[in-house]
């Protein structure tokens, strides 16, 4: 047989496992699946509607965004998340952006800054949390690659993936959406100004703030320290 002929299957089962990851992904984001559960892989296949294969391919993918993770004894279990685990991301988040911002801004041409604000614009009225997030990192990209540093964003954008899934209290809660949004806002006018200062500030109010914003919203973090995932 033709070697051409064996091309369209990859391209299916690679297209459905999407599926099946975005299916997913939206019910663990919008609390539909919650934390801690275990997801019975035979059991969900036949909810879904497919075979074990695709889904199998769609978990390994969601892993690796860390919305879920294997467990000993248990399988595959939705992440749990509280108000540490968004302490831990934003430090780590303006630890790199703060390596990248100074070597961002000398490049930043006005085609990033309309980038940015488009993202801005579409994020006001964003209610679907998937898309939420995508226009999130879409916003810090604009602004972070002219940095021309490959692999500080792509450790940023895998942070991204990861903490995509804190974005649920700050979409859906008016005081905090606000604030995030307020924050961009002067996050893009610091860097069109070219005002390095500026920029940092931002990024020490959102270590300082979003955790203090965040938490009444989250899960409180438990006593004893969690066992590795």
């Amino acid at each position: 047989m033709p070697p051409s002929n064996l091309g369209p299957e990859p391209v299916r089962r690679a297209s459905l496992a999407q599926q099946v990851a975005g299916s997913l992904r939206n019910a663990i984001l919008d609390g539909r699946i919650a934390g801690g559960s275990v997801l019975r892989q035979s059991a969900l296949a036949r909810e879904l509607g497919v075979s074990v294969i695709p889904l199998r391919e769609a978990l390994r993918q969601l892993e690796g965004e860390g919305l879920v993770h294997h467990a000993a004894h248990r399988g595959v279990v939705v992440a749990t998340f509280d108000a540490e685990d968004v302490r831990e991301l934003v430090e780590i988040c303006r630890a790199l952006e703060t390596l990248a911002f100074p070597r961002a801004l000398p490049n930043v041409t006005p085609d990033d800054l309309a980038h940015a604000e488009r993202a801005l614009a579409a994020l006001r009225d964003e209610s679907d949390l998937a898309r939420f997030a995508d226009l999130a990192w879409e916003l810090r990209a604009a602004l972070l690659r002219p940095a021309k540093s490959p692999r500080l964003l792509q450790q940023l954008e895998m942070l991204s993936k990861t903490n995509r899934r804190y974005w649920a209290p700050f979409l859906r809660d008016a005081k905090a959406r606000a604030w995030i949004l307020e924050h961009w806002r002067r996050l893009i006018d610091a860097v069109r100004a070219r005002d390095l200062d500026a920029v940092l500030e931002q990024l020490g109010r959102v270590q300082s703030e979003a955790v203090a914003i965040g938490a009444p919203l989250l899960p409180p973090a438990p006593n004893q320290a969690r066992s590795p995932q």
